[in-house]
């Protein structure tokens, strides 16, 4: 008997993937408005649903999660935004990329730091560098602090 979902095949229909998955294909085109950055399945040119072997996988994910587990669609969400983050495809890339990455994530978030102690106020960029750095820190004119007070506002 010949297997009809192999890993084999390049496409499956939508009523393939729905029979597949135990839900309606009504069911899979709203999952493609709330899972749009995980399920992408392509459209041929007279605009039927092509799924590819991963888009099958992941719909069969999301029948898990919000059938079998009994998450809310939000959950799911969240829970496909840990497994598909960039830490995880960082583990696919090559050592070089895997740098790049990581220097992008920290440069984000040295930015984001900056900016809010500039908000805040403890910090400002001096105009000469010194040999502690670029950077003068400073406490707010608001705020006294005296580390060693036994009452600290």
């Amino acid at each position: 008997m010949k297997k009809f979902f192999s890993k084999k095949r390049v496409y499956y229909s939508i009523g393939d993937v729905s029979k597949k998955a135990g839900v309606n294909p009504y069911v899979l085109r709203f999952w493609e408005e709330k899972f749009s950055a995980f399920l992408k399945p392509r459209k041929d040119k007279s605009g039927r649903r092509r799924y590819t072997p991963e888009d099958l996988d992941v719909a069969l994910a999301i029948v898990d999660l919000l059938y079998n587990k009994k998450y809310t669609i939000e959950g799911a969400l969240q829970e496909f935004e840990l497994r598909f983050s960039t830490k995880a495809k960082a583990a696919k890339l090559s050592s070089q990329q895997k740098t790049k990455i990581i220097i992008k994530e920290v440069r984000k978030s040295l930015k984001e730091l900056r900016s809010e102690l500039k908000k805040s106020g403890f910090y400002r960029l001096s105009d000469k560098k010194r040999e502690d750095g670029p950077f003068k820190f400073r406490e707010p004119d608001s705020v006294q602090l005296n580390l060693f007070s036994d009452d600290i506002p």
